[in-house]
């Protein structure tokens, strides 16, 4: 059967290539055919309309907005979250010459702060959170909404005094003695999806066809976790990496915070509430907030772990 996947080449494609290139979906009776689509927003309409039966998708604005237009997809396995207060997968970063000056978000007040990505993401939230515990609103920073590698050279230059940014790259900047990290966005938002795996509505459909698609992916995901967070084949999984991904510097491989993915595909949908109320509270939905329960599909990822087994993890 092919199945047409959405990449977009970065090093948080990592355990979904770890499945692909293992041939864990061939095993299923895939011929999977990647197609890299570099905005989230073309992605996302790609898998609406079918084009795509498969990829990621951050939860965001854009994302519920889409859903209360009709765009149909489902949600069905966790793509990237948050775990504890030392996870930097997500940080907000202060420049290195204004570290020592700047321990609370209420230093930032009047700073120049940029965000990567586009407004009304998960940036914002963790802007917001970080914030509020430190008793000042985003209003109270000049906010600026940029590209990460547009983000890394504003810092080095001086042209903005934080940013909100995501490994590897915060792991690279701290490396390089450009920036420090402030609040890790493990400490403020812990347990927050940034990324979950979608399927277009016609394959999930498929039940059989589905579920085998989901233990190849979830092969693949068990893989990345087993060389990550258990160091069990590591130096293979990066060789695999470092030959398919953009990222190709070693150190940073062996070095960063890796993405944390639910090892059974469990997806938060009360964190996915959480962030659909949020933009809603600041005026950024379209329609209300659509009924997630309507799109989250967590039969299939459960069906897989059936055969496959419950993980710890």
């Amino acid at each position: 059967m092919s199945v047409t996947a959405v990449v977009q080449g970065r090093p948080d494609q990592a355990p979904f290539e770890l499945g692909f290139r293992r041939g864990y979906f061939t095993q299923q009776g895939f011929d999977v055919q990647t197609v890299l689509i570099p905005t989230g927003a073309e992605a996302l309409q790609a898998i609406a309309t079918n084009q795509a039966q498969f990829g990621p998708t951050s939860p965001s604005a854009a994302v519920f907005n889409a859903i209360n237009r009709g765009i149909d997809l489902r949600l069905v396995a966790d793509a990237d979250h948050l775990e504890g207060a030392a996870d930097t997968t997500l940080s907000i970063m202060v420049r290195a010459d204004l570290a020592s000056s700047v321990k609370s978000m209420a230093d930032l007040k009047g700073k120049n702060v940029a965000v990567g990505g586009a407004p009304g993401s998960v940036g914002d939230f963790f802007i917001a959170r970080a914030a509020q515990k430190d008793g000042i609103t985003p209003d109270d920073m000049q906010l600026s909404y940029l590209s990460l590698g547009d983000i890394s050279a504003a810092l080095a230059n001086g042209k903005v005094d934080a940013a909100m940014l995501t490994e590897p790259i915060v792991t690279q900047l701290k490396a390089q003695g450009i920036a420090s990290v402030l609040y890790p966005g493990g400490a403020i938002i812990p347990g927050s999806h940034l990324a979950v795996f979608c399927y277009s509505a016609p394959f999930a459909a498929q039940p059989e066809a589905a579920t085998r698609f989901m233990i190849a992916l979830l092969q693949g995901i068990r893989d990345y976790d087993d060389a990550f967070f258990h160091n069990i084949e590591k130096e293979a999984a990066i060789d695999t990496l470092v030959q398919y991904l953009s990222l190709k510097d070693r150190s940073v491989w062996e070095n960063a915070t890796p993405s944390k993915l639910d090892t059974n595909g469990k997806i938060n949908v009360d964190d996915l509430r959480t962030q659909e109320a949020f933009y809603a509270q600041r005026g950024q939905l379209q329609g209300g907030q659509p009924d997630l329960s309507k799109y989250v599909d967590p039969q299939l990822a459960t069906a897989a772990v059936g055969v496959l087994g419950v993980r710890s993890s």
